[in-house]
């Protein structure tokens, strides 16, 4: 159940290990979607569902226990709340008049959600002369308790941060799936990222390539794809409910639309500064990056005029502001043969930045944007020469002020 009306609810039966499943849900090809994705087989969508509030607690009664009929269970039930019993009494029975296969109580409590199944026996014929009769084969009907689980990705996403707002219900773009994109993503999906109405976009037109592998997210299986639309794929698999959109193209001719915030996850100064200056406030824009050859992880968030954009870090840095490191970063490059050079560094520094990048997303969502910028210093050899803060805007930066 995803969305507020909980008066709009179907149930899905599947089968597992023999063992059937009962799930409820308010939108049944996102729910199906999930079920394909664990190999469930869906065996019926005929069971009616009703949910049943009740201000009691539940507790067992001291005579027959467990409930094995529907009689046990509404004299249980009579003993806690004579109310909650008369709904549930009407429950089953609207089922029964409806020719539904079975339904599905469940019964929301201040300590727990609870429930039981019902499967009318329709080989039975049933009396129709007297209504003691009818009464008296409803009572008789077998019941399955059942415990309940939820799977929606609202709740998989608020488990861990009770308290804080999730990424539920944003328009996020990553540009850049490489080894901090591609991790980063990941991390965003688990937040809540292209659930509840919300879409995550990813744009990359590179390709995943031999010496990717080392350290990104992605494996093997995944090589010689388009980045952004391996990552879309694998996210997918891990979260069949949330909406993700591959873009395999130059972010410079892609068409975004309107976003609750832009993160460059690419670490290209030149792209960097581009994006700044294509989407400038009220756009949001995060950028994550990699100093040196792993020295240190940094991230800058803008989200007004009036702070300080990725370029304007870039003049500061030439001024000798603002650095990550009071020496200068080290130059290491590796490479050799027909391999190009590159900046070598292991996967742990690609996810100490895409962590600091999904710590300052869930930062932004929850309304915290201070400090802007902040440093993770990776090199224990180097010693911090800006601590985390709030940069303005540069006087030299072309974008911010001309």
């Amino acid at each position: 159940m995803q969305g507020e009306d909980l008066g709009r609810q179907n149930c899905i039966v599947a089968q597992a290990n023999g063992s059937p499943l009962w799930f409820i849900t308010d939108n049944e090809d996102r729910t199906t979607e999930k079920l394909k994705s664990l190999g469930y087989q869906v065996t019926d969508r005929t069971v009616l569902t009703y949910r049943v509030k009740t201000g009691a607690q539940p507790r067992p009664l001291t005579g027959h226990w467990p409930p094995e009929t529907v009689g046990d269970i509404l004299a249980w039930q009579s003993t806690l709340d004579p109310r909650c019993r008369r709904k549930i009494h009407e429950r089953i029975k609207e089922g029964e008049r409806k020719k539904a296969n079975g339904v599905l109580i469940v019964i929301e409590s201040p300590l727990m959600t609870y429930g039981f199944v019902v499967l009318y026996d329709r080989q039975r014929p049933v009396k129709k002369s007297k209504l003691a009769d009818r009464r008296d084969s409803i009572y008789g009907l077998k019941v399955m308790p059942i415990s309940v689980v939820r799977i929606d990705d609202r709740y998989l996403a608020q488990r861990n941060m009770p308290k804080s707002k999730t990424l539920a219900g944003k328009n996020i773009a990553v540009v850049g799936c490489g080894t901090i994109g591609g991790y980063l993503s990941d991390m965003l999906v688990k937040a809540g990222a292209g659930t509840c109405g919300g879409k995550l976009t990813l744009v990359d037109f590179d390709y995943l390539l031999p010496q990717n592998i080392g350290r990104h997210r992605l494996g093997f299986p995944d090589l010689l794809s388009n980045k952004a639309e391996a990552m879309a794929k694998e996210l997918k698999r891990l979260a069949p409910g949330a909406e993700i959109r591959a873009l395999p193209v130059d972010v410079r001719q892609a068409q975004l639309g309107e976003l609750d915030l832009l993160i460059d996850a690419t670490g290209e100064e030149s792209l960097g500064h581009w994006l700044c200056g294509r989407y400038p406030p009220p756009t949001p824009m995060l950028s994550v990056w990699i100093e040196g050859p792993g020295t240190a992880v940094r991230a800058l968030l803008r989200t007004k005029a009036s702070n300080a954009c990725y370029r304007c870090l870039w003049h500061s840095n030439r001024r000798g502001e603002l650095r990550s490191t009071i020496d200068p970063l080290p130059a290491i490059l590796a490479g050799h043969g027909c391999e190009g050079l590159y900046v070598p560094f292991p996967a742990s520094v690609s996810v100490h930045a895409a962590s600091l990048g999904a710590e300052m997303t869930l930062d932004w969502v929850n309304g915290v944007y201070s400090p802007a910028l902040r440093t993770r210093l990776i090199d224990r050899a180097q010693q911090l020469a800006t601590p985390d803060c709030d940069p303005l805007r540069d006087r030299e930066c072309p974008l911010c002020c001309s």
